[in-house]
Formats: structure tokens, sequence, C-alpha cells
């Protein structure tokens, strides 16, 4: 994890592209490791890019300000995109009126819907893998 400064970034396609660059290290990983497993056939490569797969799909998430989220909120041009997510929730005026949009407004609900939902269960699944991996080097 290394902290960057986007304040010489102008736009935001470029500023996306440098959120999105833990995802692409990901999957590059991943496929260098199959392509590994095809030559040398053992189980630490396909662990590995599993692993890197792994990675990718939690890093895509939209909670915990992942890169996933960041990227989002590049392409919306938005700032704190889960936080309006959650405000936008428990204001019910604000949810009426997305309601009388139609399809727009209730695509917009069911969207924070599931931000909210991720936001939960990412670190769940964060707890049930380092659980996992504590009992695995226990026993």
């Amino acid at each position: 994890y290394c902290a960057i400064d986007y304040e010489n970034v102008k736009n935001h396609f470029h500023r996306a592209q440098i959120t999105a660059a833990g995802i692409e290290s990901n999957l590059l990983q991943c496929g260098l490791c199959l392509i590994l497993f095809q030559v040398v056939p053992t189980d630490a490569f396909l662990e590995a890019a599993l692993m890197n797969w792994y990675l990718a799909i939690l890093n895509l998430s939209l909670a915990l300000r992942m890169d996933g989220a960041r990227t989002f909120e590049e392409f919306l041009c938005c700032d704190n995109f889960s936080g309006r997510a959650k405000v936008l929730l428990r204001d019910r005026r604000q949810k009426q009126k997305l309601r009388k949009q139609g399809i727009n407004g209730r695509a917009t609900i069911a969207a924070c819907c599931l931000i909210r939902f991720l936001q939960v269960q990412v670190p769940l699944l964060i707890l049930l893998e380092v659980t996992d991996l504590i009992l695995t080097f226990l026993s």
C-alpha cells in the first residue's frame, strides 16, 4: 500500500487509471502465475494465481475505500461515493425524490443498497480469511 498525491493529475481518467493500478497488478500476477503453472505444474503457482484473483476481486469492491471505490469515484467525479450512499439510504425525502424519477432513481437506490451490503460483507470476508489462515497454521 502506498499513498499517492493526485494534485498534479487533473484528468479524471488518468486518476482512475492510477487508482486501478493495484487491481491491474493483481490480475497481471494472476496471469503470470497461471502461465508458470502451465510450464511447471506445482500447486504453489496455482495457489498464487487464485490468491491474486481473489485480491483483485476484493480490490474491485466498493467498500472500505478500496481501489474499486476510488476508481468509481474518479469516473463519476464525486468524492466519498460510499459515504453518500450511506446518507442517501437514511434520508427518506431523498429516497422519495429518487423513486419519483422512475427506473433511474430506483437503480440508484439499489446501487446504494449494494454498496452498503458490500461495506459490511467485505470486512467479514477478510476476517474469515484471516481466521482461516491462522487456524491453518495452528493445526
